[in-house]
């Protein structure tokens, strides 16, 4: 049974009002290539392209060409004549084609094609395998992402959790990003991300988001960062903030090595402090997880009588808290843990049990969840975020940024094609 391309055209990129006329394959400067002559359907007017109303033609513009996914990687373009229309509303305008995209040189079908690719691939590859520019990917995955985000629906989102992202040299506000994701149970995705990690930022995305969907969250998943706790307490008054295990044992780690440091630097030159060399990250890991040798020198560390010991004993005690299921059992632990803590005289010990205190209620929120929502997904999030900026090895501008990172990590609609190519 032979099939003519037209055929395999009409199959997988039909386009009502407009018929596939001629399909001629010529020799180009870099090879065969194929050229597809478009025509207008005779017994169907040509449409509006703002209003997608039928209209009587005015006029015709000069050919024009698209680029169109390559079968057998031949290089394919379409070419067409647009028609201008008079619309009874808007006035002279060219008509709607269901292959174009304003003044785009791509088909849609080449800019989703594109796009998709662009998730696997970093955006230099994909332009190399499908012998495009750069910029043809870029703009296609840019199109792509502004249409996704005029046609995503926020309903339905009970858990959001914010975080900041460094994703520039330095430590300028700048160089910092805010991020809100949903962390739903079963949608996980970008909601929002702006520039600089401050209370102004966070709050511009919650007023971004609106006050419908707003209204519907239920639970906030952040650290401690004070910008972040001052808008939740404002703008979410209805929701539950949670601050979980994660940031807590990141406070945990950084006090026992500041203390290990301290000791490590008064005890520069004698005998006990030899101990304190080569076990910086031995005492950030659980003992069970430490193996061999690196085992005997974490034990002479912590059977001994150094102040490292007793910070190193503290964060390990705190890890039984994590095992509670009842709040009010968790919350007796806590109480236990920082009174001993704050009689510790270890200065960085003692600040995290303060911090703990001071911020009490939130912890406690987690198990009142159940351990449902953790910033677990957040910081899983974030590090897709981040895998996407070394593979591009880093962003210069934050609008490109913005649109890898919503093209990535956004789940957002895309337009619908017969064919799907990958």
């Amino acid at each position: 049974m032979q099939v003519k391309v037209q055929t395999l055209l009409n199959r997988t990129h039909p386009m009502p009002g407009f018929r596939y006329a001629d399909v001629r394959l010529v020799e180009g400067p870099g090879g065969p290539e194929l050229w597809v002559q478009i025509d207008a359907h005779a017994q169907r007017p040509g449409r509006c392209a703002l209003c997608e109303r039928p209209a009587p033609t005015y006029d015709h513009r000069d050919r024009r060409e698209w680029r169109h996914v390559a079968p057998w990687h031949i290089p394919t373009r379409f070419c067409y004549a647009p028609r201008r229309v008079r619309c009874a509303v808007h006035g002279v305008r060219v008509e709607a084609m269901p292959w174009n995209e304003g003044k785009r040189p791509w088909t849609r079908a080449m800019m989703v094609f594109l796009a998709r690719w662009a998730r696997r691939l970093s955006w230099k590859e994909t332009a190399e395998a499908f012998d495009v520019s750069w910029e043809a990917v870029y703009r296609s995955v840019a199109w792509i992402v502004t249409w996704g985000l005029a046609h995503r629906v926020l309903a339905g989102i009970r858990a959001i959790g914010v975080d900041e992202l460094h994703w520039r040299k330095g430590k300028k506000s700048a160089n910092f990003l805010t991020l809100i994701y949903q962390v739903d149970e079963g949608c996980r995705r970008l909601l929002w991300m702006g520039l600089r990690r401050t209370e102004r930022s966070f709050r511009q995305g919650v007023q971004t988001l609106g006050a419908e969907v707003v209204a519907g969250i239920r639970v906030v998943v952040s650290d401690m960062w004070r910008p972040y706790l001052a808008v939740v307490r404002k703008h979410l008054p209805q929701a539950v903030q949670i601050l979980d295990r994660f940031h807590l044992t990141a406070l945990l780690n950084k006090a026992v090595d500041q203390v290990r440091r301290g000791e490590g630097y008064a005890l520069r030159g004698q005998p006990r402090g030899q101990r304190l060399k080569y076990t910086r990250w031995l005492l950030l890991k659980p003992r069970a997880r430490v193996r061999g040798n690196a085992r005997a020198r974490l034990d002479a560390v912590i059977h001994s009588k150094l102040r490292t010991a007793r910070a190193w004993c503290l964060k390990e005690a705190f890890a039984h808290f994590w095992t509670y299921h009842h709040p009010r059992w968790a919350k007796a632990f806590l109480d236990a843990w920082i009174t001993r803590t704050l009689r510790s005289r270890l200065a960085p010990m003692r600040k995290v049990a303060r911090t703990l205190r001071a911020h009490e209620a939130l912890i406690l929120n987690w198990f009142e969840w159940k351990k449902v929502f953790s910033s677990a997904a957040v910081e899983g999030l974030n590090n897709k975020a981040r895998v996407v900026t070394r593979r591009s090895y880093g962003f210069r501008r934050f609008p490109v940024l913005k649109v890898a990172l919503f093209h990535t990590l956004g789940k957002l609609p895309e337009p619908e094609l017969t064919h799907r190519f990958c």
